[in-house]
C-alpha cells in the first residue's frame, strides 16, 4: 500500500483545496482518491496530506485531502502538543472559516479557506505545457489579497499552421522515418480541439459550414484545457467561479492558437494596404501663378 504523507506537528504547509471524501467501508486512502475521481489531482502520494475526521461536510466521516508542493514546505520545530489527536492532524474541518461546495458527481467536497482562495500559482502543475496566457477572476471569492488578474497559461493544443505543443509519442517507422502519434490520453481532447478549430475557420470565413459546438461542449474543452497544466477540475472551477462570458472564449481561442492567427491575418491586411498605397498615383498638385 502507498504511503500518503501526514503533516505532524513540526512541518507547517500551506494548503491548496482541501477534499473531503466519505469514508467507503473496504478502500484504503488511494482507493477512496480514485474512486472519486481526483488522481488526477492527488497524483503523487509524497506530496498529498491526509486526515481521517467523524464529522464534516453535512456531518458525514471521511477523509480530508489536499495536495502540497514542496517549496510550500517548511519546517520548524515541533510545537508543544496536549493530545495524541493534536499530534496527527494535518488539516481540520472548519464550516466556519471553510467555504464548502459537493462536487458534481456527488462522490466527493471540495473547500478551501474563504480568505485564501486558491490562486494560479499555488495550482500550477511542476511541468507545464506551452501556451498562452488567459487572466482568470475569482468571482465572488475574490478578497482584498486577490484580484481578477491571474493569467493562467492555456496549453497550445492546436499551433498555426498545423501541430502541437502536446507531448507526443514518437515511433520509428519501416522506412527509418520518425512518426509522431497522439498521447491515450489526450486524444479526445485533441480531437475536441480539431473540431473547435473547424468552428474558427468558419467563423473567421476561411471555410463553409455551420458551426456545431455547444455551450456545454465549449465549457467542458476549457476546463480540459486548463487541468492540463493545473491540478483543478470542474469543481475547482465552479467553486472558485473562474470562468465567465468573456474569458471562456478567451481560453477557447488560446487553446487553437488563433491569438497567432489574428496577428498574421493583421499583418497581411497591413501589407496588403501598404502595397496599396505604393500603386497608387501621387496627388495632383496646383501650379501657382506667378
Amino acid at each position: 500500500m502507498q504511503n500518503w504523507l501526514i503533516i505532524r506537528g513540526n512541518l507547517e504547509a500551506k494548503l491548496q483545496f482541501i477534499y473531503f471524501i466519505p469514508s467507503s467501508n473496504g478502500l484504503g486512502q488511494a482507493g477512496l482518491i480514485k474512486k472519486a475521481g481526483l488522481d488526477n489531482i492527488l497524483d503523487d502520494p509524497q506530496k498529498v496530506t491526509s486526515n481521517q475526521i467523524f464529522s464534516g461536510p453535512d456531518g458525514l466521516a471521511g477523509f480530508l485531502f489536499s495536495f502540497c508542493q514542496p517549496k510550500e514546505l517548511k519546517y520548524k520545530p515541533a510545537p508543544a502538543v496536549s493530545s495524541e489527536a493534536e499530534k496527527t492532524n494535518c488539516q481540520g474541518f472548519d464550516k466556519s472559516q471553510q467555504v464548502w461546495q459537493k462536487s458534481n458527481c456527488g462522490k466527493y467536497y471540495i473547500g478551501f479557506y474563504s480568505d485564501s482562495p486558491p490562486t494560479e500559482k499555488e495550482l500550477a502543475r511542476d511541468v507545464q505545457i506551452t501556451g498562452h496566457p488567459v487572466k482568470l477572476g475569482h468571482g465572488q471569492t475574490q478578497t482584498e489579497t486577490q484580484t481578477d488578474t491571474d493569467k493562467w497559461i492555456i496549453p497550445l493544443a492546436r499551433i498555426f499552421p498545423a501541430g502541437t505543443k502536446l507531448p507526443q509519442s514518437l515511433i520509428l517507422g519501416s522506412n527509418g522515418e520518425v512518426v509522431t502519434e497522439t498521447l491515450p490520453k489526450f486524444v479526445r481532447f485533441s480531437a475536441m480541439c480539431e473540431k473547435l478549430w473547424r468552428e474558427f475557420e468558419i467563423q473567421i470565413g476561411l471555410a463553409a459550414g455551420e458551426k456545431s459546438m455547444t455551450t456545454a461542449e465549449g465549457f467542458t474543452l476549457a476546463t480540459e484545457a486548463l487541468a492540463i497544466n493545473y491540478r483543478i477540475n470542474v469543481d475547482g472551477i465552479n467553486i472558485l467561479k473562474l470562468f465567465n462570458t468573456q474569458n471562456i472564449a478567451q481560453i477557447l481561442l488560446a487553446v487553437i492558437d488563433a491569438q497567432t492567427v489574428q496577428a498574421k491575418m493583421t499583418e497581411l491586411v497591413g501589407s496588403s494596404q501598404d502595397e496599396k498605397k505604393k500603386l497608387e498615383p501621387p496627388p495632383a498638385t496646383e501650379r501657382s501663378e506667378s
